[in-house]
């Protein structure tokens, strides 16, 4: 008999209080009665249940293992884990029949893993019962190679257990690359990002457009600035103190009336860290505004505050859209936006701008997307993709401009920056500076 087999054998003895070879020989004589039509597995599992003894046939014959052990080829394992992201279900057809499938990410302390859905399974995620933060149990999964990563998939044999009871899951302390305030842009979604509360304003039920929900408001802070975070739905009841360290998981940004704004729905998760409580005790939310980098001297992969001269602009594609239903891409037909996926009309969109910059030590090219192409485009935003940026943003030409953005090197050589925040330079406060220092200079004599 199989090593699982006798195993489960010596777990059915001690229930039932009779010798293992007793219930060896049941198990040998419920495979004759069925003529083979009976595997050894279903047998152990009928004479269980003749004496009595309740087993999860399925668990018992599972392997139980770390998502950090898990590889390509494994069968036939058992894994706990938290939800860390949900993507959105979609449908598929073959030999005529339609079907449902649906990723979601879950994670334990030794690691991460894309895990597939599957039809009944996908109901759970669409019916709301599978969230970010949920412990989930998947029995009898198998492993596979997908786009290079090990991911993991249900059979029909599986079986998948949200918060089971009794049970926790230690999520990876860090599954994924974080964000920080400089990088936040309109329109960003899968947003991770760590930030020191700073401000806890009490929750509150609002009235949406989905009904009445939770929501509640902070202001956190990290090493490069501050933002205004809005929680919504459970994540609303999460307990916040000014000082906690919060974590949080899928989130996505929109623009608010005072700037970008951090919100974290159903697919998000946010958490409490306070293994990074002293890390982040000296954050206090300073000031954005960072010393300025001669454009000769950013180098790539520098996040760089840069002022210059609007010289050149280029001409790209002004602005592209996003599918609010399914978070698909979106194209410009008959003159409307529509889904490329579900057809919906109902979409949002995010406009691109790219600039060329000198300041006189050298000169950089500068793309910008979302907000940050909304601050240059200002009241004459693009509204389709055949509007011309050359011509809306030709009043650029002779500005000056500031730039916090990302440098990276292109495939021929030159530098180009990502940007996050584009302004017009605050000269009052470039003076004011100026004298400062010249007054700190002139003290120490």
């Amino acid at each position: 008999m199989l090593a699982d087999i006798d195993a489960l054998i010596k777990k059915i003895s001690q229930r039932a209080g009779i010798p293992e070879e007793e219930v060896k020989r049941r198990i040998e004589e419920k495979m004759k009665e069925f003529a083979g039509l009976l595997t050894e597995a279903g047998a152990t599992y009928a004479v269980a249940k003749e004496l009595g003894v309740e087993i999860d046939l399925d668990r018992e014959l599972s392997r139980r293992v770390l998502i950090g052990q898990i590889e390509p080829g494994m069968e036939r394992i058992d894994v706990m884990g938290r939800v860390l992201r949900i993507y959105p279900p979609k449908t598929f057809q073959k030999n005529g029949r339609t079907g449902k499938y649906c990723r979601i990410i879950i994670g334990d302390k030794s690691g991460s893993i894309r895990v597939t859905l599957w039809n009944r399974d996908v109901e759970l995620v669409e019916k709301g019962k599978i969230r970010i933060g949920d412990v989930v149990e998947v029995i009898n999964g198998y492993a596979e190679e997908y786009n290079g990563q090990t991911a993991l998939r249900l059979s029909f044999d599986s079986r998948l257990l949200v918060n089971p009871e009794g049970v926790d899951v230690e999520a990876p302390e860090s599954w994924e690359p974080h964000t920080s305030t400089a990088q936040l842009a309109e329109g960003q979604n899968n947003v991770n990002i760590i930030l020191r509360v700073l401000r806890a304003y009490p929750p509150r039920e609002v009235e949406t457009s989905f009904g009445k929900t939770k929501m509640r408001a902070f202001i956190g802070a990290d090493k490069d600035g501050t933002v205004r975070v809005v929680l919504w739905g459970d994540n609303a009841e999460l307990d916040l103190q000014e000082g906690d360290v919060i974590e949080i998981i899928n989130g996505y940004t929109r623009q608010g009336t005072a700037g970008i704004n951090v919100h974290v729905g159903r697919s998000g998760y946010a958490r409490k860290r306070e293994d990074l409580r002293e890390q982040f005790q000296a954050v206090a939310g300073r000031s954005r505004t960072e010393t300025i980098t001669p454009i000769a001297e950013v180098e790539d992969g520098e996040w760089a505050t840069i002022r210059g001269i609007v010289v050149q602009i280029y001409r790209i594609t002004p602005i592209t859209a996003f599918c609010n239903v399914c978070g698909a891409r979106a194209t410009w037909e008959n003159g409307e936006w529509v889904c490329t996926a579900c057809g919906s009309k109902d979409v949002r969109t995010s406009p691109a701008a790219s600039i060329e910059v000198d300041d006189g030590t050298g000169v950089i090219r500068v793309i910008a997307f979302g907000d940050a192409a909304r601050q240059l485009y200002g009241k004459n935003e693009p509204t389709n993709p055949n509007d011309d940026p050359k011509q809306m943003l030709e009043h650029l030409l002779g500005d000056e401009v500031t730039i916090r953005g990302r440098v990276s090197e292109r495939s021929d050589g030159q530098r180009e920056m990502r940007a996050f925040r584009i302004g017009r330079p605050d000269y009052q406060q470039i003076v004011k500076r100026e004298l400062e220092e010249v007054e700190r200079m002139v003290g120490t004599d």
